[in-house]
């Protein structure tokens, strides 16, 4: 019979503050990067005269190009440390949004979108993430979720910097922004670490009853090699599942200011707003599913939260069929709905990798994940861009994503944890420890 858990005696543990540098660090990158950008994507379309393809193309290689840089990332953090690698990330991030708000042609655009998705992917959650695994083990779960919350409250901000988009305009919005992710950045960036050898406190704070501290051993650093993982059926049924989950997850979070602002006419600050739903209802999923990942297996909570992203976006699209009022509210039904499904995967994605592949090559292999699951992600944004331009609606877009979101949910089921492997890694690093 497992011991009840007692409190460490030697204070506050020091991965919880890893965890709360995370968050804010996340928080800072939704504000600006994540969310922020979104709120004049109808702005550029109408100073610029582009066609709503082409604009969301822009935020498509913000998606693409972070996917191509993750797995050099994932590299750079195993190597060189994630602090070292996010406070870079942080400086590049800044001069990104700082050229973004002199832009005057389209090339700019897109390069600009290149050097912010760069940016922002070497300083994104995944420096946060592979800091957190080292920290917690039996509370890995819940750490990586409150982490993630950062993100759900970085978009609370989400009304303010669209007001200042209408009261100030992009440009100057975007030179605010850039001084806010230097500022706040740097600040909590320098907190981000790894555990270090022989750290005083027991992993994850905690310590059996009547046992001292100082015999509590770290718990073993175990892992298949990335090209041992990637071989795996598991890995392949994971990696199809996240792009075709990727398809509705980032045309949901790219596109959803503009859709409210575009089909019901609403203001800056009222489509701001829906952000802010999109993200409290996040934060209802994390807290609701992803703390369920120390008890219940992951990959089967990631299909619970595919099968409420999918069934959210098919209202999307009821809601541009009737009318104003009615299908405004129907519309928040399906946003409520697809983002709880999105919260509640997020730190669940990354949970699924440790669980399946273990700690060992963590942040390669998350950054390999990224790059595979950021096709759908680039695809989504375009296509749903192309059916507007076309029907001058997102009906058809939104049911495109929901239909390809679908897809996710068997693969996630069929998805197994590859036991042998695990056992004879686990062996390895037991003898080698």
């Amino acid at each position: 019979m497992q011991s009840p858990v007692s409190r460490s005696s030697t204070g506050i543990y020091s991965g919880w503050f890893v965890v709360l540098a995370s968050g804010a660090t996340t928080a800072t990158a939704a504000a600006t990067v994540f969310y922020g950008m979104n709120t004049f994507l109808n702005d550029l379309i109408s100073e610029f005269g582009w066609a709503a393809w082409v604009t969301f193309a822009g935020s498509s290689v913000r998606t693409e190009v972070g996917g191509i840089s993750a797995p050099f990332v994932g590299w750079a953090v195993d190597k060189f440390g994630p602090r070292r690698v996010l406070i870079i990330g942080i400086g590049i991030t800044a001069v990104g949004l700082l050229l973004m708000s002199y832009m005057n042609e389209l090339w700019h655009f897109f390069f600009v979108m290149a050097l912010i998705s760069l940016g922002s992917s070497t300083a994104g959650n995944l420096c946060g993430f592979a800091a957190i695994v080292t920290w917690f083990e039996r509370r890995r779960a819940r750490a990586l979720t409150l982490s993630t919350l950062g993100g759900s409250l970085g978009g609370l901000l989400i009304p303010v910097v669209a007001i200042s988009v209408g009261e100030f305009g992009w440009r100057s919005t975007l030179q605010l922004l850039a001084i806010f992710v230097a500022t706040a950045g740097m600040a909590f960036g320098l907190f981000v670490r790894t555990r270090p050898d022989n750290h005083p406190q027991p992993m994850d704070g905690i310590t059996e009853a009547d046992t001292d501290v100082s015999s509590i051993s770290t718990a073993i650093n175990w892992g298949l090699p990335v090209s041992v993982a990637i071989r795996t059926r598991s890995f392949a049924l994971l990696m199809s599942a996240f792009v075709a989950n990727g398809f509705a997850m980032t045309s949901l979070l790219t596109l959803a200011f503009s859709y409210f602002e575009y089909e019901f006419g609403l203001s800056k600050g009222a489509a701001g707003l829906t952000i802010t739903v999109l993200t409290v209802s996040s934060i209802f999923g994390r807290l609701a599913l992803g703390f369920q990942g120390d008890r219940y297996q992951p990959v089967k909570l990631l299909a619970i939260c595919s099968i409420l992203l999918t069934l959210g976006l098919p209202l999307l699209s009821i809601g541009t069929l009737v009318s104003s009022d009615t299908g405004k509210w129907i519309a928040y039904c399906g946003l409520v709905v697809s983002s709880i499904g999105f919260g509640g995967s997020v730190p669940l994605r990354s949970l699924v990798i440790v669980d399946f592949f273990g700690t060992a090559s963590f942040a390669r292999l998350m950054g390999v994940e990224r790059f595979i699951s950021t096709i759908g992600g680039t695809i989504g944004p375009i296509l749903i861009g192309l059916s507007l331009d076309l029907t001058e609606h997102y009906t058809l877009g939104w049911l495109m994503a929901a239909l390809v979101g679908g897809i996710s949910i068997p693969l996630y089921l069929m998805a197994k944890r590859p036991e042998e492997l695990i056992k004879k890694y686990k062996t390895l690093a037991s003898e080698q420890g």
